[in-house]
C-alpha cells in the first residue's frame, strides 16, 4: 500500500468524499434546473466551509515548519499544477462551445480575459478559484498559526472582516483569489485547532446528541434564510443576507458531514466506506473536471429530460453519480497505464 494512502485519516476522507459530491451535485442542480433553489441553497450554505476546516484538520501540523519556501513550494506543486492542467481543459472547452455557438469576442470577454490572467473570482476559469485561493491561504497561515492563539483568532477574524467589505462595500475581485482566502481563514484555523485539541482522538465528535443538534440548528437556521431569500455562497458572488446566519449554517453543516463521515468509517458495509474514501481521494480530480464532464453528461442524457420535479430530481442524481464515475474511471485507468509504461522501462 502506498505510505500516503497508510498516513491518511479514513474519516477525513469519506467527509471529503461527501463534501465533493455535494459540490458537483449543487453545479449540477444550478446548471440543468432553475427549479431545485431550496436544495442549491443548502448544499451552498456550508460544503465550501467543510472544505476548508477539513484542510486546516490535515494540515494543522504542517504550519509549524521554519523553512516556508520549502511549504510555500510543496503546495504550489500539489496546488497550483493541477489548476494550470484544469484551467488549459476548461478554457479549451468553453472556446470550443463559443465557436459552434457562434459568440463573438466583447468588452464583457475582454474584461474576462484580464481576470483570467490575473487569477481573480470574475475570470473564464473562476469555477477553479478553490485551488488559487487555497494556496494563498495557507501561505497567510503559515504564519498566522505560529503565533499565539488569541493573537491568531483576531488576525483571521479582522481579514474574514476586511474580506467582507470589499465584497459588500465594493464588489473587488483581488488577484489570486485573495478576498477569498481572506474569507476561508476563519474555517482554516478553526480546523487548525480543531486538530491540536482532538490530537487525533477518532471517537471525539461521535456522539449522537452533538450530531441532532449540529441538524436541528443547520435546518432551522437554513428554513430562515430560504424564507427570507438569504444568498449564502460568500465564496463566489457578491455577499447577500446575514453574515452571522452563514456562519451557523456553515459551521452546524460540517459538523454534521464530520459526524456522518465518523459514522460510516465506523460501520460494517465496506462499499459505502470504501466509495467515498475513493472520492475523497480523488476530491481535486473531481472538482477539476466535473466542470466539463457535466455538460457532455447533460447533453448525453438530455432526452431524457422531464417536467416533473421529481423526475428532474432523479435525473440530476443519477448524472452526478455518472460524472463521478466517470472520472475515477477515466483517473484509474490513466494510473493503470502509468504503471504499465514504468513496468515497460524497467
Amino acid at each position: 500500500m502506498n505510505k500516503n494512502v497508510k498516513n491518511r485519516i479514513e474519516w477525513v476522507d469519506c467527509a471529503k468524499g461527501l463534501a465533493i459530491i455535494l459540490v458537483v451535485y449543487g453545479h449540477a442542480l444550478t446548471y440543468f434546473s432553475p427549479n431545485f433553489d431550496s436544495i442549491v441553497h443548502v448544499v451552498y450554505s456550508f460544503h465550501m466551509p467543510l472544505f476548508f476546516v477539513l484542510t486546516g484538520y490535515v494540515s494543522a501540523y504542517s504550519y509549524n515548519s521554519e523553512d516556508f519556501f520549502a511549504f510555500y513550494k510543496k503546495k504550489n506543486i500539489t496546488l497550483m499544477k493541477p489548476y494550470f492542467l484544469y484551467a488549459v481543459l476548461l478554457l479549451a472547452f468553453k472556446g470550443l462551445k463559443n465557436c459552434l455557438s457562434g459568440n463573438v469576442l466583447s468588452g464583457e470577454n475582454i474584461n474576462c480575459i484580464i481576470n483570467t490572467i490575473l487569477i481573480t473570482r470574475k475570470s473564464f476559469i473562476s469555477e477553479l478559484w478553490f485551488l488559487p485561493c487555497l494556496l494563498i491561504a495557507h501561505c497567510l497561515m503559515f504564519f498566522i498559526a505560529k503565533r499565539k492563539t488569541i493573537s491568531s483568532w483576531m488576525i483571521v477574524i479582522l481579514c474574514f472582516g476586511v474580506a467582507l467589505l470589499l465584497r459588500m462595500m465594493f464588489n473587488i475581485a483581488l488577484p489570486c483569489n485573495l478576498d477569498n482566502a481572506l474569507l476561508a481563514l476563519p474555517f482554516i484555523f478553526g480546523g487548525v485547532q480543531w486538530r491540536i485539541v482532538a490530537k487525533d482522538n477518532k471517537n471525539n465528535l461521535s456522539v449522537i446528541g452533538i450530531f441532532i443538534l449540529a441538524l436541528i440548528v443547520f435546518t432551522g437556521i437554513n428554513f430562515v434564510e430560504i424564507s427570507h431569500g438569504y444568498s449564502v455562497d460568500y465564496f463566489a458572488d457578491i455577499i447577500i443576507g446575514n453574515v452571522p446566519f452563514f456562519i451557523f449554517t456553515a459551521t452546524t453543516g460540517t459538523a454534521v458531514i464530520i459526524l456522518c463521515s465518523q459514522f460510516v468509517t465506523g460501520c460494517k458495509n465496506r462499499f459505502i466506506k470504501n466509495s467515498l474514501m475513493k472520492c475523497g481521494r480523488s476530491s481535486l480530480s473531481i472538482y477539476g473536471l466535473h466542470y466539463v464532464v457535466l455538460a457532455i453528461v447533460y447533453q448525453m442524457l438530455k432526452m431524457f429530460r422531464s417536467e416533473a420535479m421529481g423526475g428532474q430530481l432523479i435525473l440530476i442524481i443519477i448524472e452526478t453519480g455518472i460524472v463521478i464515475a466517470l472520472i475515477l474511471l477515466s483517473k484509474e485507468l490513466l494510473t493503470s497505464c502509468n504503471k504499465l509504461r514504468g513496468e515497460k522501462k524497467q
